[in-house]
């Protein structure tokens, strides 16, 4: 592993980064790292169930 690279999809009219990003630990980006990146920029976001005691979303949270 030389490098992390950062794969998201960025709107370039409001600089908004659409969707998750996709963290590729290899030394290049190939095709299966972009396709990965656009999947998580179009699909809906599933909140993950939480199995610490305790730990929940605050209601007003965002989806991270």
């Amino acid at each position: 592993m030389s490098r992390p690279i950062d794969k998201n999809f960025i709107h370039r009219a409001t600089d908004t980064v659409i969707g998750k990003p996709h963290i590729c630990l290899n030394k290049e980006y190939n095709a299966s790292d972009v396709m990965i990146a656009a999947k998580k920029a179009v699909m809906p976001y599933k909140k993950k169930d939480l199995t610490i005691p305790g730990l929940s979303f605050q209601p007003t949270g965002g989806s991270f």
